[in-house]
């Protein structure tokens, strides 16, 4: 069965009726938990659209495709969408090639203004008091005192990310904080034959005999930390956060875990597929292989970029990350 490619883009800007393009002439859409903001660029033929707007000048499309006009990219084959990508956009180009720059809902807590001081800080509260946006599921984690004076909500969320390595990202819409792959797992996983994928940039790591060791660290709600080390103390360090541990017993029984994780032979890198193989970060994929059966195994995707494009192509590369299970 021949299979032909779809793309339904509908931008809306705040009084007017929605656009809806169809034939854009690339499309990228990358998307992860670790990125704080998912990003889509759209590029489309520039005098096509002039010659549907009836415009003179090329550049008058600003007017059409404003700052914060919201988006909607639907990508498929045979008239089967897949909605890809929802957000606003914030930047389109005024030269050749023709794109329009598009952030998913972090954009709007980038103009959140945030003012606040706390003494001790329980993060499901503190994150409901900085940001009006609907917020999904927060990590209960106590942290220490926090000041934040004449910032945006997303610049505090990316505070806490690189302070206490607690991610934020939004899901359909919704934000997330600390909630990595929890928010998932009763997501069937998805099944990806290597032997059968578009592309393979996936590396097998024989762990085993590799000396690891495996740092603890966890961040007490005084904001003082707690640290036990595990493993070889020649092996390469993994460092590990975690929160409220008050015990150095549970702390080590959990860097332990950590290190057998480390241990285990295992897939790193990325694979593509086609685009109708939809994953999403935090999703679980079954890797499989008739050639190399032995290896097969149960991860979680950390990151996806999609991409479409007039040629045609449309493929989805999968980043490869925990192993849940071999």
């Amino acid at each position: 069965m021949v299979k032909s490619m779809n793309a339904r883009i509908t931008i809306t800007a705040a009084g007017n009726k929605p656009v809806v393009l169809r034939m854009p002439e690339a499309v990228r859409i990358e998307s992860s938990w670790r990125m704080l903001t998912d990003t889509a660029t759209v590029t489309l033929p520039r005098r096509a659209l002039a010659q549907m707007f009836e415009l003179n000048d090329p550049t008058q499309l600003r007017n059409i495709f404003p700052t914060g006009a919201a988006i909607v990219i639907e990508l498929g084959f045979n008239m089967q969408y897949t909605t890809e990508f929802t957000g606003y956009i914030v930047n389109v180009s005024d030269e050749l090639p023709f794109t329009i720059s598009c952030e998913d809902a972090m954009w709007l807590l980038k103009r959140e203004k945030v003012n606040v001081v706390t003494r001790t800080t329980y993060l499901p509260d503190f994150i409901k008091s900085i940001t009006k946006h609907k917020v999904k599921a927060v990590a209960p984690y106590t942290l220490g005192p926090l000041r934040f004076a004449n910032t945006t909500a997303a610049q505090v969320l990316e505070f806490i990310q690189e302070k206490f390595k607690l991610y934020s990202y939004m899901d359909n819409g919704e934000l997330v904080v600390g909630e990595i792959y929890a928010d998932d797992t009763l997501v069937e996983p998805v099944d990806i034959n290597l032997d059968f994928a578009t592309g393979n940039n996936l590396a097998y790591e024989d762990r085993e005999n590799e000396p690891i060791k495996v740092t603890a660290v966890s961040t007490l709600s005084t904001g003082k930390k707690l640290e036990v080390t595990v493993g070889d103390t020649d092996g390469v360090e993994q460092r590990v956060a975690h929160y409220n541990i008050t015990s150095p017993a549970e702390l080590k029984k959990l860097a332990q875990e950590d290190l057998r994780k480390f241990n285990v032979n295992r897939y790193t890198g990325h694979c593509e597929v086609y685009g109708d193989t939809v994953v999403k970060h935090g999703f679980k994929v079954n890797l499989s292989s008739e050639l190399y059966p032995e290896r097969d195994g149960l991860y979680y995707c950390d990151k996806t970029v999609v991409y479409f494009d007039s040629t045609p192509l449309y493929r989805r590369e999968v980043g490869i990350d925990e192993l849940v299970r071999s």
